[in-house]
This record gives C-alpha cells, structure tokens and sequence, in this order.
C-alpha cells in the first residue's frame, strides 16, 4: 500500500524536523568549539624586570604605547624589540622599596573570551631574611601572544584571584 497524501506530508514534515534538529546540534558543536579555542593561557616571554617609581600595572598594545611605558622605567636599558603584529606588552612593578628581597611576577595570561586574565605574584622579603640594603624596584614585563584583533578586557589578578587592576584595551 501506498501512503495517504496526508501521510506523505507527515513524512516530509518530520524529515525537516529531524534535519533541522541535526542543523542545529552543528551549529551548537561549532559554536562551542569556537568558545574553546578562545579561551587558554597565552604564550609569553620576558622583556625585562625592570622597575618604575609608582606600583601599578601597565598595557602596551602598539609602538607608541610600548614607547611611553618604557619612559616611565626607573632605568632606561635597551629592552627587546616587540612585533606588535604577533605580540602585546604587559607590566607590573612593585614601586620603590627600601631594599632587596621583594619580587613581582607575572605568572599566567590566560585568554577567557573578552576578557585576559593577568595573575600576578608579589612577594616581600620576611623579618628574618637577609636582604641587600639598597633602594629597588622591582618589576616585571613581558611579551604576550596577541589573540585576534578585537577590544578586551585585561584584568590583572592575585593568585587568590582578586582583581588588582582593570584596564580596557583593543588588540
């Protein structure tokens, strides 16, 4: 027996649900995918540990920008060249201290989507530690891969997690 016209049309109605639902579910996989490979930690290479008078934290993204932050060094060394076409600076310091033994260090960069989490550790020399008696200023720059061109938010964390300093930036 053949089928009815209404069952043909059945038929043909639960062919396009069931591609349709198959459509669907791709999408899905390629879209969560995507969210994968935008997400990860961030090759990076130290610049230097050189210092600034003021802590805080800083974004390089372009030459002029990589040219300013350098300025604000206590000293001026002929620090690596950067490709701002493959790479992006980030930097922290510690400010003056009143002698050695203290550390910053920028552990991880870790690409979330939109947002670049930095983890920065700062450590300070103990009561009983032998420290050099000079005046330092520790600090730490690197070089980071650059993730597609687009606006992120950079957001420097402790290795608690807790937010230090935001900054909004277009890579």
């Amino acid at each position: 027996m053949f089928p009815s016209p209404e069952g043909k049309r059945r038929g043909r109605r639960a062919a396009a649900v069931a591609v349709a639902l198959v459509l669907a579910a791709v999408a899905v996989a390629l879209v969560a995918q995507r969210l994968r490979l935008e997400e990860g930690p961030l090759d990076m290479r130290t610049l230097g540990r050189y210092g600034r008078l003021q802590p805080g934290f800083d974004v390089a993204a372009s030459p002029d920008q990589w040219q300013a932050l350098r300025r604000t060094l206590v000293q001026q060394p002929p620090l690596p060249d950067v490709d701002f076409r493959r790479e992006w600076v980030v930097a922290a310091f510690m400010g003056e201290k009143p002698t050695g033994g203290y550390l910053v260090d920028v552990r991880e960069v870790v690409r979330e989507g939109r947002r670049i989490r930095v983890t920065v550790v700062q450590e300070e020399p103990g009561p009983n530690d032998l420290v050099t008696m000079v005046i330092t200023y520790p600090g730490h720059i690197v070089a980071v891969a650059r993730p597609p061109a687009g606006r992120y938010t950079v957001v420097f964390t402790d290795e608690a997690g807790r937010e230090l300093f935001r900054r909004e930036v277009t890579l």
